[in-house]
C-alpha cells in the first residue's frame, strides 16, 4: 500500500486545478453570453424604435 500512496499524491492538485479552469470558463462563458445577449437586445430595441419612428424606411420594404 505504501508504494501506491505517492501515485495519490498528486491527482488531487490536478483534480483541483482541471475544476477551477472549468469554473473560470464557465464564469467567463455566462457573462460572455449575457453581454452579448444584452448587446443583441439593445440592438433589437434601436432597430425597432428606428423602424417605429421611420415607417418608411422599414426592413421589410
Amino acid at each position: 500500500m505504501r508504494s501506491v500512496q505517492p501515485a495519490f499524491e498528486s491527482p488531487p492538485v490536478v483534480v483541483q486545478a482541471m475544476y477551477f479552469s472549468r469554473l473560470v470558463w464557465r464564469t467567463v462563458s455566462t457573462s460572455v453570453v449575457t453581454v452579448s445577449t444584452a448587446t443583441a437586445g439593445r440592438v433589437l430595441f434601436s432597430v425597432l424604435a428606428a423602424t417605429s419612428m421611420f415607417p418608411n424606411a422599414s426592413i421589410v420594404d
